[in-house]
């Protein structure tokens, strides 16, 4: 993935990621990213895969007890379908 991509991803992640939780915050994406980066790196992985996916694994979060918090990830894989569309 080129640079350039990479940098307005993290700037649309920042926009989009809600930081109501600090556990699922855009700082925890950045941590997510970075661990990413690296085992992508040294396993030969696809970045223009692991990178999106990284950034926008939860940028949708539904606290623990909402209904509907079991929903989170396939939201997230929606919201993030859209994003890189």
């Amino acid at each position: 993935m080129n640079r350039n991509l990479r940098e307005q991803l993290i700037k649309i992640a920042k926009e989009k990621i809600p930081n109501t939780d600090v556990s699922h915050d855009f700082e925890h994406a950045l941590r997510v990213l970075t661990n990413a980066e690296r085992i992508g790196k040294t396993e030969k992985g696809d970045l223009d895969i692991i990178i999106p996916a990284a950034l926008f694994h939860d940028v949708v979060v539904y606290q623990k007890n909402h209904p509907d918090s079991q929903r989170s990830q396939e939201e997230s894989a929606i919201v993030t379908e859209n994003i890189l569309n």
